[in-house]
């Protein structure tokens, strides 16, 4: 990424969630597994998606290297004609052991009312601290904003709530209040040199089909704050 220049003008930040998965219709924290790849209604998404940013004035294409999320970022490159620029800060947070696992039995563990209200102190088992996923979601959002362009960012739940949290000024342990859906857009507006920061719009699914996007969720939807859920 290149360094801002001084008369850098306002940016946006368009955080996208990668479409529903087929571990999200399962209730399974897929983490990153690269075998997990959209359902149907996933890749109807992320072309309904696409369409949405169509009319942006977007610079550049970021994308998590997990497959789903290339898979979504996929119709967004084609339909704005940019490559799509992989990077390994952007990846699904790691759940260690936990990944693969049906979300309604990792709700009853001892361990789930820590990761719901204190996260701060908890790592996975032979996997990630969610202390250490913030440090590798400030230092991106330090690039994008030395970056100073639109751009669209296509990454995982989790990590698109500890975004909007960190640039919220908001602390760790609250990151989890967020909900972030599949396919949903959260835009966040820059003014000059990221001195400014504003985040105008939070999970917006309003460019989804109406009727359908709701349709074959799991039943984890709106229960289960980890992994970023199927939806409600």
């Amino acid at each position: 990424m290149r360094a801002s220049r001084i008369d850098e003008k306002p940016f946006r930040l368009y955080l996208v969630r990668h479409g529903l998965s087929t571990a999200n219709q399962d209730g399974i924290l897929a983490g990153r597994d690269n075998s997990v790849s959209l359902s149907e209604i996933g890749r109807r998404q992320a072309k309904e998606t696409a369409k949405k940013l169509k009319g942006e004035e977007i610079k550049s294409i970021f994308a998590s290297p997990i497959y789903r999320c290339l898979e979504t970022a996929e119709p967004i490159s084609q339909a704005l004609n940019l490559p799509v620029q992989v990077k390994e800060n952007l990846q699904e947070m790691d759940y260690g052991s936990w990944s693969g696992q049906k979300l309604s039995k990792l709700s009853k563990k001892k361990e789930w009312s820590q990761i719901q209200s204190n996260p701060s102190s908890f790592r996975f088992p032979n996997g990630e601290s969610f202390r250490q996923m913030q440090k590798r979601v400030s230092l991106e959002i330090q690039n994008f904003i030395e970056f100073g362009e639109n751009a669209v960012i296509v990454s995982h739940g989790d990590l698109i709530k500890m975004m909007i949290a960190n640039l919220l000024g908001s602390k760790l342990d609250a990151f989890q209040r967020i909900r972030i859906n599949p396919a949903s857009i959260s835009t966040i507006e820059f003014s000059r040199q990221g001195r400014s920061i504003q985040v105008s719009s939070v999970n917006s699914t309003y460019h989804l089909s109406s009727g359908k996007r709701n349709l074959f969720q799991s039943r984890s939807a709106g229960i289960f704050q980890l992994g970023g859920g199927s939806g409600n």
